[in-house]
C-alpha cells in the first residue's frame, strides 16, 4: 500500500506519542520535501525534531516535480502531497485540511485524516481510543492548538464509546 502524508497527521501522532501505529498500518510512507521542511521549520516542536532526527526507515522524502494547477491554491505542504499521491498512485493521502481533502477528492484520492489513522488503529488493536483522546488532552492541555477537540475524538469511533463511559445515543 503506498500512503503519502502532509505535514498535520504526522505532527498530531508525533505530538501524541501516537507515530508507532503508522508502519504498522501501512508499512511506509511517503511525503513531499514541502512536507518535511514544514516539519523542519525553526518553529517545530522538539519532539517533531527529534522524530526526523531519528530518520524511521519507515518514512521517505520525495521530491516533486510537476504540480497539477489545480493545486495551486493549496499550501506548499498539501499541494505537493497531493501532486505526489497522485504521481505515485497512491492508495491513500493522510490530509487533515478540510479544503485540501475536497480538492484530494477531486483529483480521485482517497483520503484520511488524522481521526481516520487512529480509528483505523483501534480496529486493529493497536491503540485504544481512551488512549488516543488522553494523549490528546495532554497534547492540548500543554499548549498546542488543534482543531480536532477531546469529545470529537471520543466520538470518532462508536464501538469505543462504551469504553470511556459515554452514551451511545449522542
Amino acid at each position: 500500500m503506498i500512503v503519502v502524508s502532509d505535514t498535520s497527521p504526522l505532527n498530531y501522532l508525533v505530538l501524541t506519542e501516537s507515530q508507532h501505529i503508522l508502519p504498522k498500518l501501512f508499512k511506509r510512507i511517503l511525503i513531499p520535501e514541502a512536507v518535511r521542511q514544514e516539519l523542519e521549520s525553526a518553529g517545530a516542536p522538539d519532539a517533531i525534531k527529534q522524530f526526523l532526527a531519528t530518520e524511521p526507515d519507515w518514512l521517505e522524502t520525495h521530491r516533486v516535480s510537476e504540480i497539477d494547477p489545480r493545486l495551486r491554491q493549496l499550501d506548499a505542504g498539501e499541494r505537493d502531497a497531493i501532486a505526489l499521491a497522485l504521481s505515485a498512485a497512491a492508495d491513500r493521502l493522510l490530509v487533515d485540511e478540510k479544503r485540501a481533502r475536497a480538492v484530494a477528492r477531486d483529483t480521485g484520492l482517497a483520503v484520511a485524516g488524522t481521526l481516520a489513522v487512529l480509528d483505523l488503529a483501534t480496529c486493529a488493536s493497536m491503540t485504544t481510543i481512551r488512549r488516543s483522546a488522553l494523549r490528546w488532552c495532554l497534547f492540548t492541555a500543554t499548549g498546542h492548538s488543534t482543531r480536532i477537540q477531546p469529545p470529537t475524538l471520543l466520538c470518532c469511533h462508536g464501538r469505543q464509546l462504551k469504553e470511556v463511559g459515554a452514551d451511545s445515543t449522542r
